[in-house]
């Protein structure tokens, strides 16, 4: 008896997928072809299947340790990379010097001028760790950290550059960041620490 590895689909469905440009980073695939040995199949899925990408707002106390938890875990849970703006900062800061990136040294700088890094600083700090492997392969969960209405139009901005960099075919990494780089002042040299205070009779004896 004749039978078809393929499953049965609606009329003219099957017709309209294979017509189907697939997107830009799915390009260089395969099509998939369904049979009785699916392994070769079940890869291609598997790298066909685009990262997640979830974006946490709100707080749930005053500093959001709440949420920040429960983003960790479920970061932790399923494979994903957390990420948070204090958590990138921290990170660079962490990093030896000969290996940080422009954008990561630029912050650092600006910390150790007791400047205050803006939340546009960070967000381009944290879209710059997105390239990693694991953000890229497997996804993320973004911490956002609460928000004043300042900020609302940072994030918005920010959320924009992301999907606008998810549609391109190619992207420049190394030239990216160029714009967020912030031009700072020169850094003072730490004064001198006072001496230490002379002991009693020191001065008689002398």
């Amino acid at each position: 008896l004749g039978f078809s590895a393929d499953p049965p689909s609606p009329s003219g469905l099957g017709a309209s997928r294979r017509n189907e440009q697939p997107p830009h980073h799915l390009s260089g695939f395969p099509t998939p072809e369904e049979g009785l040995r699916n392994d070769e199949t079940d890869l291609l899925c598997l790298a066909r299947t685009a990262p997640v990408s979830l974006w946490v707002l709100g707080k749930c106390t005053a500093g959001g340790e709440y949420k920040t938890e429960v983003c960790r875990r479920f970061a932790d849970r399923i494979g994903l990379q957390w990420l948070s703006p204090a958590y990138v900062l921290e990170l660079a800061v962490k990093t030896p010097e000969k290996y940080r990136t422009k954008l990561m040294q630029n912050c650092v700088e600006q910390l150790q001028r007791g400047m205050v890094v803006s939340i546009a600083a960070s967000l381009a700090l944290t879209l710059e760790i997105m390239s990693s492997a694991r953000c890229r392969t497997n996804g993320y969960v973004l911490d956002l950290p609460p928000l004043s209405p300042a900020d609302e139009k940072v994030v918005t901005d920010f959320a924009q550059r992301v999907q606008a960099l998810s549609a391109d075919r190619e992207v420049r990494w190394e030239e990216l960041f160029d714009d967020d780089l912030k031009e700072l002042p020169p850094l003072k040299e730490e004064p001198q620490p006072p001496p230490p205070p002379k002991e009693e009779g020191e001065e008689g004896e002398a």
